[in-house]
């Protein structure tokens, strides 16, 4: 079947229609960059799905981000997709027939670590379960009903272009070097030196730690888990009663004196003010 075109005074709307996939590509929405983020609704409701994507050119509008989304009916077809392309957001629909949210979320963090996950649902029943998946947040239905969660929920998952990454400046090896933050797993001082962990290496920098993380001190990213230890809370994967293990299988000591604090710190995080999750 053909694309069908529908313009409108703020955009061209490119539409494509596929077995259980709805296509919905945003085209100059007074991007910012080139490039646009890929992001994802999950859901076997249509008119779900329909309310949602309205919420979402508000706010993309609104913030002058450009977006292609796409819209899935079931959570099969959306792992094939997922397969292929790297979506920055997914929207994720809890209950629905053969594969649940759950369980589809599980098989993205295999292949996606970083992918912001927020979740939908009539109920929080399932809320510890995301936390377990990191997911971003916890949105329930009707959004009609909880516009101002839909706002938060947005700000909580630092919604960017591709090409406006923050970067972090050190000199290691004489050399000065404008290392992503995103990419940033942690930074931490051992033997009097600072070294900053990325997936792929591990970079000496000169300075000392409080100099070397002054700048990341007011990005909620950033959680200080123990003495000497700045961990990025995007890439943690999993929480117990006294570690944060992270997605290359790394696990960080929390501070015995401070657990508690630091453990509703990343909760808060994660959730953003949801009650109920441990």
């Amino acid at each position: 079947m053909q694309p069908t075109l529908f313009k409108t005074q703020v955009s061209c709307l490119r539409r494509k229609f596929f077995p259980a996939v709805l296509c919905y590509t945003n085209i100059g929405l007074l991007c910012k960059g080139d490039g646009a983020m890929q992001i994802a609704i999950v859901d076997d409701r249509a008119d779900d799905r329909a309310e949602l994507s309205v919420c979402l050119e508000n706010y993309m509008k609104k913030h002058q981000l450009d977006y292609t989304l796409t819209e899935f009916e079931d959570g099969e077809n959306f792992l094939k997709a997922a397969a292929q392309v790297n979506f920055q957001l997914v929207f994720m629909d809890i209950y629905m027939e053969n594969m649940d949210g759950i369980e589809t979320s599980r098989r993205l963090r295999r292949k996606s670590k970083l992918c912001k996950i927020v979740f939908l649902t009539i109920t929080e029943d399932y809320a510890r379960l995301g936390y377990s998946l990191s997911a971003s947040y916890y949105l329930l239905k009707p959004l009609s009903s909880h516009q101002a969660d839909f706002e938060e929920a947005m700000e909580l998952c630092q919604l960017k272009s591709p090409h406006e990454v923050m970067t972090l400046s050190v000199m290691a090896d004489r050399q000065t070097l404008k290392l992503p933050t995103d990419k940033i797993l942690y930074i931490d001082h051992q033997n009097r030196v600072t070294r900053i962990h990325t997936a792929e290496r591990v970079i000496p920098v000169s300075g000392g730690f409080q100099e070397v993380t002054a700048a990341l001190q007011k990005d909620k990213r950033f959680l200080a888990c123990y003495r000497g230890i700045l961990i990025n809370m995007d890439h943690i994967s999993h929480v117990d009663s006294q570690t944060f293990r992270l997605i290359n299988g790394e696990e960080l000591p929390i501070s015995l004196r401070n657990r508690k604090q630091l453990r509703e710190v990343y909760r808060q995080y994660v959730f953003s003010g949801m009650e109920g999750i441990v």
